[in-house]
């Protein structure tokens, strides 16, 4: 909190600790003043990873040469019933994508099939496609496809967690869920390596 401006500093502090909806449009109101265009950062937005209109993923990279970069997918919550990389309002997932082009990665946000039209497993199987056209097409952004963090908050924190529990994803990789819940790798956003 001591890198905020102090006249964010001092709302926040004057709000307190909270989690009601009032509160959540004055923080995102707060914040706008915060989201500066990145800059030097190639976006290719939309691209399908699957059949579905839902099956698709966000690209973000800096083409400074670097190889090798670690790439860091986003899977947006929403209680596997909505979300999207992309809603109304929302600008944390375009920072956590701004967040890792700064550290020197590559970000990718992803959409997966939503239920309750879409049945589990579809949203695991999504991501797992999702990070299969990712380590697929790594190499065209610098990336290293072994060197991947898997981050989700809510439902696609769950999603994440899922992905190494049940093997499909290789946990020597960085993981970490925003539900609170850690799994293997990183334990702090701070600690993944570029």
């Amino acid at each position: 909190m001591s890198k905020l401006p102090p006249e964010i500093r001092a709302k926040l502090q004057e709000w307190g600790a909270g989690a009601d909806p009032a509160l959540n449009q004055k923080s995102k109101a707060l914040f706008a003043s915060l989201q500066a265009p990145a800059t030097g950062v190639a976006q290719e937005l939309d691209i399908s990873f699957g059949a579905h209109a839902r099956q698709k993923l966000d690209v973000y990279h800096v083409a400074d040469g670097k190889q090798g970069k670690t790439i860091v997918i986003y899977i947006p919550g929403g209680g596997f019933t909505g979300g999207d990389k992309h809603s109304p309002g929302q600008f944390t997932y375009d920072n956590i994508m701004k967040w890792a082009n700064d550290q020197g990665m590559v970000g990718v946000e992803i959409n997966y099939r939503l239920a309750p039209t879409n049945r589990f497993p579809a949203n695991i199987e999504d991501t797992e496609a999702a990070i299969r056209w990712v380590k697929a097409h790594a190499k065209e952004f610098k990336a290293d496809p072994a060197r991947i963090a898997l981050i989700g908050g809510s439902g696609s924190g769950k999603t994440t967690l899922m992905r190494v529990m049940a093997g499909l994803y290789d946990a020597s990789s960085a993981c970490y869920s925003f539900d609170g819940a850690l799994y293997p790798g990183v334990r702090d956003l701070r600690r993944i390596s570029t």
